[in-house]
């Protein structure tokens, strides 16, 4: 009768655990600002969107992917400097994480960005592309951006 009452609290206990658990954040709980894209120049190349996700829940969560209808597919990339001055750049198979309460900055200059892959046509200045991104835990943003012109310090 004990082991009974021992593992009927025990399992009490859990689904106690079970619903403590914080729901996901709405999606008003990201603000996604200052995108940019810049054109390109080959069809069937690729592009890279640049942008801030403003995590205002109290949830980390993560950027797990991407996708446009302008290419065929998006990857999460990030950008390093070795020892010899030289760039990599590597795919985040895992995501982007995204603080709780923090800017995620994903920039031209080094670092985090999106690399839109196989792109179906060239994206010229001033037009639009939709992006829309997924996340772990919240859901799915879209969003819209104008494309800017080249420049020699954005050559991504």
């Amino acid at each position: 009768m004990m082991l009974c009452a021992i593992a009927c609290m025990l399992a009490l206990s859990k689904t106690v655990v079970a619903a403590s658990v914080d729901p996901p954040p709405p999606s008003s709980a990201y603000l996604i600002k200052d995108i940019q894209i810049f054109e390109t120049s080959v069809p069937g190349g690729t592009g890279a969107a640049f942008l801030t996700i403003e995590n205002r829940s109290d949830t980390n969560d993560v950027l797990t992917s991407a996708s446009s209808p302008q290419c065929d597919h998006i990857e999460i990339h990030t950008m390093n400097t070795d020892e010899n001055n030289v760039m990599h750049m590597r795919e985040l198979k895992d995501g982007l994480p995204l603080p709780a309460r923090q800017d995620t900055h994903l920039t031209p200059d080094s670092g985090p960005h999106l690399m839109l892959i196989k792109l179906h046509d060239v994206l010229k200045q001033g037009e639009q592309v939709t992006l829309t991104l997924n996340f772990k835990h919240a859901p799915p943003q879209t969003v819209t951006a104008e494309v800017s012109a080249r420049s020699v310090k954005n050559s991504h």
